[in-house]
């Protein structure tokens, strides 16, 4: 279960607070379409300028996007210039050329 998904559980009192224990944590990836020019993600900037620059972004239907969405974007101060970019059509959609990027979790 996703951090998200546990904390919300929690916060409704389903699962008592202080009792879980975090088993894995699972890195960000960024999918681009075959013989496309890879996204520089290679700092803080170069990230929030590839996202800005993209013409679409697609997530599989996940926490990836919720947290996303709701924490990081809003933290990255991009939020509102991304809000019509993005999607949930997953990796499927930048194969076909309808998504520049895909991020998953």
């Amino acid at each position: 279960m996703s951090r998200e998904g546990l904390n919300d559980l929690i916060a409704e009192g389903r699962i008592q607070a202080g009792t879980n224990t975090d088993l894995a944590q699972t890195p960000l990836g960024l999918s681009d379409r075959s013989g496309a020019q890879h996204p520089d993600v290679s700092t803080v900037e170069a990230f929030k300028r590839t996202l800005l620059n993209a013409k679409s972004i697609t997530f599989p239907g996940s926490t990836t996007r919720i947290w996303m969405t709701t924490k990081l974007f809003p933290q990255l101060g991009i939020a509102k210039e991304l809000e019509g970019k993005i999607t949930n059509t997953g990796v499927a959609a930048v194969a076909n050329g309808d998504a520049k990027i895909e991020i998953q979790r």
